[in-house]
């Protein structure tokens, strides 16, 4: 994996481990719920986007649809910074799909950095995630 693709698998990665929640609903069990249910619905698409990036039309094609998903992992972030340790590790549970989801994504980003046609547009995924 190239290094400038390394950060965003470990932005991704906190998500995938704890689907957790910031905030002053973080106690409540339906906004844990929906959390986890949206970060999963993040990670699909993310996962689906990256599938359809096959060559240099397809990954311009993708580009703003992956740049409005990277801005949703930062917000989803954002959320989870709030959160106690009791709380985090309440929703460290395991959750296949998620984990299955997080393995897919790691596999495109993998088969992206390796072309060098496409890696760049994973690398611009990546800035954004730094701003």
């Amino acid at each position: 994996m190239k290094p400038a693709l390394l950060p965003l698998v470990l932005l991704c990665l906190p998500l995938a481990a704890t689907t957790s929640c910031g905030g002053a609903a973080a106690s409540e069990p339906d906004a844990l719920a929906d959390l986890k249910l949206e970060t999963k619905g993040t990670m699909r698409e993310i996962v689906a986007v990256l599938e359809t990036m096959k060559d240099v039309p397809s990954a311009e094609a993708g580009d703003p649809k992956l740049a409005a998903l990277t801005d949703r992992i930062v917000a989803l972030r954002e959320r989870e910074e709030g959160m106690s340790a009791e709380q985090l590790k309440a929703m460290n549970e395991s959750d296949e799909e998620l984990m299955d989801l997080y393995g897919s994504m790691l596999n495109e980003l993998m088969r992206l950095s390796l072309d060098e046609d496409l890696a760049p547009y994973v690398e611009e995924a990546y800035a954004r995630l730094e701003r």
